[in-house]
């Protein structure tokens, strides 16, 4: 019994080094983009291009056409979409036509007036995070 047991113990310490177990080591991907020179808008429609479960999106300022198309799409390809935006900055024409838009084809969007203002930009997509200071209007 005891040499059986020795030659287990023998066994299972030698066992890792014939046969070392394989880890993977994934390197971070991360992206910066810059604005106005347009980087950011870019890789923000990259990001939501790219997205496969949710997109969970803050913004201040919400009116940029390709950005609500952008958000649509993901929405048509089964991308679970929900946006929460500042309530007074976006009274105008383009923010009420935007919100019109992607609530029309099914993007979850409310508004939030519970603070002076909401100013954070925030785009969490498929438990990836592109923060950014970028506007997501037209002017940015």
């Amino acid at each position: 019994m005891t040499t059986f047991r020795n030659f287990a113990l023998v066994a299972l310490l030698a066992l890792p080094g014939v046969a070392p177990l394989s880890v993977a080591h994934a390197e971070p991907d991360i992206r910066v983009g810059f604005s106005p020179e347009g980087s950011a808008r870019t890789l923000v429609l990259e990001t939501i291009g790219s997205a496969k479960h949710s997109i969970q999106m803050l913004a201040y300022s919400f009116q940029a056409p390709d950005i609500m198309q952008a958000l649509v799409d993901a929405k048509k390809r089964g991308v679970a979409v929900r946006v929460v935006i500042d309530k007074k900055r976006n009274t105008g024409k383009a923010s009420k036509a935007a919100m019109d838009f992607v609530t029309r084809e099914g993007v979850a969007l409310r508004t939030n007036d519970h603070f002076n203002i909401h100013h954070e930009n925030r785009n969490p997509v498929t438990c990836y995070i592109a923060y950014a200071a970028l506007y997501w209007g037209s002017p940015a």
